[in-house]
């Protein structure tokens, strides 16, 4: 397997809680609201560019562009796990969180859904290929 499973969920929550305090620390110190969709390609990028990393380094050549594909759908699967145990944190501590949904059709919904997971997968593919040529040249 071109990534470690594990690694990259334990990576991933910790770069989205990372991204998630310095939005509110500097949001403490700002007037005004930096949540944006950059805060949530950050965690997806970085995660996957140290999955990246971590195979350039360790492993003899760049994988097959297919292969690398299927990981990131892989992985993109993971981030969609992770955000609805995440998700459902949110909706735990602030009940304000689930009306948002309600106002949204059951279609809509889906359509956001299947948007996500394929911006997902580009992102961590691209996160991923980054990282992959940046592990193969500290070998060089």
């Amino acid at each position: 397997m071109i990534f470690r499973p594990l690694r990259f969920c334990l990576n991933y929550i910790m770069i989205t809680i990372a991204t998630i305090v310095l939005t509110m620390i500097i949001q403490s110190f700002v007037a005004f609201d930096l949540s944006s969709v950059g805060t949530s390609v950050i965690p997806l990028l970085a995660a996957a560019m140290i999955e990246g990393q971590y195979f350039g380094r360790h492993c003899e050549g760049p994988p097959a562009k297919a292969t690398i594909w299927r990981a990131s759908l892989k992985m993109a699967g993971i981030v969609m796990v992770l955000s609805v145990l995440l998700m459902g944190l949110l909706a735990l501590v602030s009940s304000g969180v689930l009306s948002v949904f309600a106002a949204i059709s059951p279609a809509t919904t889906m359509l956001i859904l299947v948007f996500a997971v394929l911006f997902s997968w580009v992102i961590l593919r691209l996160g991923y290929g980054m990282g992959l040529r940046s592990g193969m040249s500290q070998i060089a």
